[in-house]
């Protein structure tokens, strides 16, 4: 008698859910897509300047 009750509650907390919840996709939100490629390609850039800053440097009485 407990598990059916239980099982009766679990499937109406579901359909509860189901319903409560829209389609399951998402609308727009390409503003934040951008963003975050904008935001990943400004961070590769700082970094390769900032390697290239630290490079090491030739000594200045070597012959290359």
């Amino acid at each position: 008698m407990i598990a059916l009750t239980s099982l009766t509650s679990v499937s109406s907390l579901m359909v509860l859910a189901q319903t409560s919840v829209g389609s399951g996709r998402l609308v727009g939100g390409w503003g934040y897509v951008g963003a975050c490629y904008g935001i990943s390609v400004a961070a590769f850039v700082l970094y390769s300047v900032s390697l290239w800053a630290r490079r090491p440097r030739a000594a200045s009485d070597s012959k290359e």
